[in-house]
């Protein structure tokens, strides 16, 4: 978690700073805050630049005998530049920001001697309480972005379809006895360094459901079992 309150500090300060530079652009109209870059007309219309990501992590294709626990969970933190390519309704998106997976299961990750990788299901002997395998990216997303007009109150129907491509800052498992005893390992070579992959989210003005799906698996090439990455959760655009 203290990489995570680094990471989400290095957010705030640095739109902190983007804030100070749009202030005068701050566009508030029927209880809808939205903060822009004014266009060359002078209106502003960039929207969702903040992207808050609680995700359910899965892995697919896993080997007989290994179960992923319910609370597997993630968080993306994403900060995006909205272009608005014809009127308010259609825009593209770029942006980069941090990304956190935690797969629980019943297994440990291993590697034999051909230098392959796989899970290994624990043992009832080990008394093994808990396992987690954790993986944190650097991401890249870009994305094209379709809203409805404005009602009422201010908000819209929205869908975004795009990708990102992720680069491997951490891998790291975590092992907690019954007696409360933690090991933690941080050697796995051969998780694949560059990830890439398609992601969605539709949503009604703040709130949005959000999915990824990943074109790599999780392992290099011929360097551990093939499982691909699978998120699915809930997306908050505070801004």
């Amino acid at each position: 978690m203290k990489y995570w309150f680094v990471g989400v500090l290095s957010f705030c300060l640095i739109y902190s700073g983007f804030a100070q530079d749009t202030t005068a652009t701050m566009n508030v109209e029927k209880n809808e805050v939205s903060i822009a870059v004014p266009d060359a007309d002078g209106s502003a219309k960039r929207q969702d630049q903040i992207i808050i990501d609680v995700n359910y992590e899965h892995l697919l294709d896993l080997p007989d005998g290994v179960d992923l626990k319910l609370w597997s969970r993630g968080i993306n933190l994403y900060m995006m530049y909205d272009i608005p390519i014809a009127d308010a309704n259609v825009s593209f998106a770029i942006g980069a920001g941090f990304s956190s997976q935690n797969y629980f299961s019943n297994s440990f990750v291993v590697r034999d001697t051909a230098d392959f990788s796989s899970f290994l299901p624990v043992e009832d002997s080990l008394d093994i309480k808990r396992t987690k395998l954790s993986t944190n990216f650097v991401d890249v997303p870009i994305e094209f972005r379709f809203r409805s007009n404005a009602n009422s109150k201010g908000n819209r129907w929205k869908i975004a379809l795009g990708g990102k491509v992720g680069y491997l800052m951490n891998v790291h498992s975590k092992y907690i006895a019954s007696n409360g005893d933690k090991f933690k390992g941080y050697v796995f070579p051969n998780v694949r360094q560059l990830r890439y992959g398609v992601h969605t989210r539709i949503g009604y003005g703040r709130w949005s459901l959000t999915g990824f799906y990943s074109l790599s698996t999780l392992f290099e090439d011929k360097k551990g079992v093939e499982v691909t990455p699978l998120s699915m959760g809930i997306s908050i655009i505070p801004f």
